[in-house]
C-alpha cells in the first residue's frame, strides 16, 4: 500500500480535510493518507517535515499550496505583493529545496498538460514534482497585458537561475511599493 502525506498549515483544517477525504474514499481508498503541519512559507516548518520524511523517503512531490486576495481586498498592493509571493514563491520554493534531496530515483511518465489544458504534443517526461496553479499566473501579453519585454525575459527558461527569478519577484514588489507596476511592464 502506497502513502501519501496530507499537509496543511492550520493543523485543524488538515485533520478535517483527511477525514473528509476518507469518508469520501471509504472502501476505494488505495493508499494510507497521513496528516502532518507544514507551513510552506517558515522554513523551519519545511526542515521538520523534511526530517520527518528522512527516512522513508519521497517518491513525488505536488505542491497545491497557493494564495490570492479577492478583489475588493482592501490591503495596500505592497503587503498582498508580500503575502501572496511569500506563498506562492518563497513558499513552494522552501519545500522544494527541503523535500528535493529526498526524492527517490525512477518514476513514472506523465504526460505534459499546461494549466488551460493544453496538451505538449509528444512531451513525456519522469516527473518527480508537480506545481499546480492557476490561470491568475499566466504571463503572456494577451492574457494578462504584460509587456513584450518582460514576457522575453522568460522565454528561454532553461537558461534562467534561480537567482533570475529571485531577482525578478523583488523587482516587482520594489516596483508594487513604489507605484510603479505599470511602468515596469506588469498589468495595473
Amino acid at each position: 500500500m502506497g502513502l501519501v502525506w496530507l499537509v496543511a498549515r492550520n493543523p485543524t483544517l488538515g485533520v478535517a480535510a483527511l477525514l473528509d477525504l476518507e469518508k469520501e474514499l471509504g472502501d476505494k481508498k488505495k493508499t494510507k493518507v497521513i496528516f502532518h503541519q507544514l507551513d510552506i512559507t517558515d522554513e523551519n516548518s519545511c526542515q521538520k517535515l523534511a526530517q520527518h520524511l528522512k527516512e522513508k523517503g519521497l517518491d513525488v512531490l505536488i505542491n497545491n499550496a497557493g494564495f490570492a486576495f479577492k478583489q475588493n481586498a482592501t490591503e495596500h498592493a505592497s503587503i498582498q505583493a508580500d503575502i501572496t509571493i511569500g506563498v506562492n514563491y518563497y513558499g513552494t520554493k522552501n519545500i522544494c529545496n527541503a523535500l528535493i534531496p529526498l526524492i527517490r530515483k525512477g518514476g513514472s511518465q506523465f504526460e505534459i498538460v499546461l494549466s488551460l489544458g493544453w496538451k505538449i504534443p509528444g512531451l513525456n517526461c519522469a516527473i518527480r514534482i508537480v506545481n499546480v496553479c492557476s490561470q491568475g499566473g499566466i504571463m503572456n501579453e494577451a492574457y494578462a497585458k504584460y509587456s513584450k519585454e518582460l514576457v522575453d525575459r522568460f522565454r528561454n527558461i532553461s537558461a534562467l537561475k534561480a537567482s533570475d527569478i529571485d531577482q525578478f519577484v523583488e523587482e516587482y514588489k520594489k516596483l508594487v511599493k513604489e507605484d510603479r507596476r505599470k511602468e515596469g511592464g506588469y498589468p495595473g
